[in-house]
């Protein structure tokens, strides 16, 4: 395993900090500007709702703190910050080099979120409660 220096441990940890609030800024800029957004390519070519479907307005709700919006909008927004999130952390325990108990970079897991997308594309094609409005 490559040794980390000081400099790169300091960077990778302080950098969310820096990138949130520059993400931040650039949602809010989106919300304001919602005209300049594309419709769903998949959506307007098939009529079915594709996992991203209602992700731009989800944003935009969580940007508002309407967690429970945000959720009806699309789900994978708020499990999708959850995951990069539980990333950071394995990235963060990796450079420091220190064990960590679990770990969700392992083959199965991504298996499983895979499969947690195609069946909830299902699912939200089927059941109109679960398709953006």
């Amino acid at each position: 395993m490559k040794k980390h220096t000081k400099f790169q441990k300091v960077f990778f940890t302080i950098l969310p900090f820096i990138a949130a609030p520059l993400i931040f800024l650039l949602a809010k800029f989106v919300a304001e500007h919602k005209d300049m957004l594309t419709p769903c390519l998949t959506y307007t070519l098939f009529g079915i709702n594709c996992p991203g479907c209602g992700a731009t307005r989800a944003s935009i709700a969580l940007l508002n703190a309407d967690i429970i919006t945000s959720l009806r909008q699309n789900c994978m927004v708020i499990i999708g910050i959850l995951v990069c999130i539980w990333l950071y952390v394995e990235f963060l325990f990796k450079i420091y080099e220190k064990p960590l108990p679990f770990t969700i970079v392992k083959q199965k897991y991504i298996w499983i979120f895979v499969s947690f997308l195609f069946i909830y594309t299902i699912l939200r094609n089927i059941f109109p409660a679960l398709a953006p409005f």
